[in-house]
């Protein structure tokens, strides 16, 4: 290498000099510039979806709020009353039915604390030391004191079928390639409220009900017209919202190319980690499905402040590539069109120094 530069003139030596400068210039300039750019543009979409994640959650509080006005509205209607009255206690399977449907609520039941077999039977549910199994119980026992609550539980598979079969059916969402023994979901995430039912003849016992969240796309629906608008609908990628129990995703708006939700996947090991293991939201940039995403997920706690699941919004990085491809191709362009003028000075300096009499 050393021989050949020696073998070349000076204006050849001074020219490659220049080239190689122009050359290293214009790739560092294109690769530093749009990686500064692409920077700028993640954090600026990351403090976007921060906020998203934001409007996402207080549509989830209101939902929850929502299911617990209508089980106090239902505890406090007239028509509940009179068919708590003695006489009427026939009417009032269909009529907590009618209810339930008015409301577009997925359960709806009286427990009748006044009979003492039934207290008794309360009572000793909630001494047995696996109640933490029966959620429910908690907020029973929070209505006994007169007290109304509402919150996020997971409901067991016997508790959905004592609600029902349907329930329990619905419940169940098979997990996409699962590494470990369990082959689905039986478990229910569900809004849960629980009220006391007190009519002008006095104290008669606990209304509590709820929507179980599993394969349910109303309030996954809801968060990401209220969060991304028409983004969602212009492009299905875009957009997602879903609710995971665990790490496994039970409910959300992505659709795969039949029109079905993709319920049954697992969460980025990043987000389940930061999330279920340490209770912290996550925000970052995580591979999901068939590509990358820009994600941002928030713990949801029960009535113990435990975690139980997660609620996360995320937007595909599609847009953010085909910005930083563009953005890399503009400074290429721009500065070729600088090193091209630099060779142009090049050839003139390299002749005026190598030639100074023919430059006079």
């Amino acid at each position: 290498m050393t021989k050949l530069l020696r073998n070349l003139s000076l204006r050849a030596r001074i020219a490659a000099g220049f080239i190689l400068i122009a050359i290293l210039s214009t790739v560092l300039a294109a690769f530093m510039g749009s990686r500064i750019l692409t920077r700028t543009m993640l954090d600026e979409e990351l403090k976007q979806l921060r906020q998203d994640l934001r409007s996402a959650s207080m549509v989830y509080a209101f939902a929850r709020d929502s299911v617990r006005q209508s089980v106090q509205g239902a505890a406090r209607s007239e028509r509940l009353a009179l068919a708590l009255e003695p006489g009427g206690r026939e009417t009032v399977p269909g009529l907590l039915a009618r209810i339930r449907e008015e409301q577009r609520l997925h359960f709806l039941t009286f427990v009748d604390t006044r009979s003492p077999r039934m207290l008794r039977a309360l009572e000793r549910d909630l001494e047995q030391p696996g109640a933490d199994r029966l959620p429910i119980l908690d907020y029973l026992k929070n209505a006994l004191s007169g007290g109304t609550s509402a919150g996020t539980e997971v409901l067991p598979p016997e508790s959905l079928r004592r609600e029902g079969q349907a329930l329990a059916q619905q419940a169940r969402v098979p997990i996409h390639s699962s590494p470990d023994a369990r082959p689905e979901v039986d478990s229910g995430l569900a809004l849960i409220a629980a009220t006391p039912v007190e009519t002008s003849s006095g104290f008669k016992g606990v209304l509590y009900g709820g929507i179980l969240l599993n394969r349910d796309t109303r309030l996954v629906t809801r968060i990401g017209d209220f969060v991304f608008g028409a983004r969602h609908a212009d492009d299905a990628s875009d957009g997602i919202v879903s609710l995971h129990l665990g790490d496994v995703r039970v409910a959300t708006n992505a659709a795969t190319p039949d029109g079905e939700g993709e319920a049954g996947t697992r969460a980025h090991a990043d987000i389940g980690r930061t999330v279920l293991s340490l209770g912290k939201t996550f925000f970052g940039r995580v591979h999901e499905g068939s590509g990358r995403q820009l994600a941002a997920c928030e713990p949801l706690r029960n009535r113990r402040s435990a975690v139980v699941g997660m609620l996360c919004v995320g937007i595909s990085d599609k847009p953010l590539l085909d910005a930083q491809s563009s953005m890399t191709a503009t400074f290429l362009m721009v500065s070729g069109i600088g090193a091209l003028i630099v060779l142009g000075l090049a050839f003139f300096l390299t002749r005026a120094v190598t030639d100074p009499k023919g430059g006079a």
